[in-house]
């Protein structure tokens, strides 16, 4: 019961905010015209998490947010 609340939760909270404001839209897998970016979106998000500590994650993810400010 617990995973697929924290999964919809996650979702909800995170990955989608996450895709709005890099991509300035949400990518829906459902949509054939999405699933390419989908696939690509999921595979950069899983190399950074894995290449990452998660202390960097959010130094990282400050920086970017600073950056866009700027632009």
């Amino acid at each position: 019961m617990a995973r697929p609340v924290h999964d919809s939760v996650t979702n909800a909270l995170i990955v989608k905010p996450y895709m709005l404001l890099h991509y300035g839209r949400i990518l829906d897998p459902a949509k054939h015209a999405d699933r390419e970016a989908y696939a690509v979106h999921l595979k950069w998000i899983t190399e950074r998490l894995f290449s990452l500590g998660s202390r960097d994650i959010s130094a990282i993810q400050l920086a970017e947010c600073k950056a866009r400010a700027h632009t």
